[in-house]
């Protein structure tokens, strides 16, 4: 348990002992469901004409790949698709949890403001609420990836079938298959300064303040106006604005299995303007021994803490306080989702 922090919620350890006869039995299950939504996308594609752009009739030749994986507690899951033109994409996907799906540009556009569309997804193909089955079919521009980010603590068993078919005469081809883990986002020079606050929420929460200058984006070395910083690159800076801040306490958190997210919120308009780090814990009454009352968000049953580097001065505080209609969360990403903005795989 991090010390100061004694009622973050103990995270749930991915099931590593499940018996090969229960991932057969999900396998079978999965394979069946997939197979359904297969049928239904190949009957309805030959009629479906996509919406997102007009392109001429596609070609004869289409790609068409099976993959099967499984993605851990903090893993995501790309498929990379390079051509230099446009493709008329489908796919369909069976997971034994909840995952999300996002289709993204592999070109990140990082001119972009801090909303959802801050990632440029493709809206009509990706899910952006949590699916355990699905199939979508549209037209995206030139070379993409199709993200399966999974957010809970559970292993995620997936079958996903990818079908490209350029819409012109270019070459398309699907690369092999990544995998984004805690490890690559927390390289060894990060990990072991979070080393060193084990157990210490608070130290490293001071640590921060001491060590990391606040420096707009306008001001830092970073292509665009809204480029979001790796855990590394803030620390080897030692400066970044409020999501940088944000998403290096995120990552401290989530390197030692907490649940944790970066949280966009609003500080003077009714507008996201700022971002800080978001804790899930079981219940502020139980910070009251160590810190006394701190401020907290209540999102449905659950609460979450607050760390902000950049707006407050005291852990699990708010310079000033919560006050009404100030420090709304308006939109919630997870740590994957800001390294995918500015970072490959």
């Amino acid at each position: 348990m991090i010390s100061g922090c004694s009622d973050v919620q103990d995270a749930k350890k991915p099931d590593i002992n499940e018996t090969k006869s229960q991932i057969e039995q999900q396998y079978e299950k999965l394979s069946k469901g997939l197979e359904e939504y297969q049928k239904s996308f190949q009957k309805t594609a030959k009629t479906t004409t996509p919406q997102p752009v007009k392109t001429p009739t596609p070609s004869a030749s289409a790609i068409s790949k099976m993959y099967d994986f499984e993605i851990g507690y903090g893993q995501t899951y790309a498929i990379y698709m390079k051509s230099s033109g446009n493709i008329e994409l489908g796919f369909s996907f069976a997971s034994s949890r909840p995952v999300f799906v996002y289709v993204v540009p592999d070109q990140t556009n990082k001119e972009l403001l801090l909303s959802r569309k801050s990632f440029n997804y493709y809206p009509a193909l990706s899910f952006t609420s949590p699916a355990t089955l699905g199939k979508k079919q549209g037209v995206v521009s030139g070379s993409f990836q199709i993200v399966f980010l999974n957010l809970g603590y559970e292993k995620a068993i997936v079958k996903a079938q990818v079908i490209a078919k350029p819409t012109s005469n270019p070459t398309a081809t699907l690369s092999k298959t990544k995998i984004l883990t805690i490890d690559r986002i927390v390289p060894p020079e990060v990990a072991e300064i979070f080393e060193k606050y084990r157990n210490n929420a608070i130290g490293f929460y001071e640590w921060v303040e001491a060590n990391i200058k606040y420096r707009e984006d306008t001001k830092d070395p970073y292509p665009g106006n809204e480029y979001w910083q790796s855990p590394y690159e803030t620390i080897k800076d030692r400066a970044g604005d409020c999501e940088d801040m944000a998403i290096l306490e995120c990552a401290y958190y989530r390197y030692f299995g907490y649940e944790a997210y970066i949280a966009a919120v609003n500080t003077e308009l009714n507008i996201p303007d700022h971002a800080i780090c978001i804790v899930k814990i079981k219940s502020p009454t139980e910070f009251l021994p160590v810190l006394g009352k701190v401020d907290y968000y209540k999102i449905g049953d659950e609460y979450y803490l607050l760390v902000d580097n950049a707006y407050s001065d005291d852990f699990g505080y708010l310079t000033g306080g919560l006050k009404p209609k100030k420090f709304v969360i308006k939109r919630i990403f997870t740590l994957e989702e800001t390294y995918l903005r500015n970072h490959k795989p």
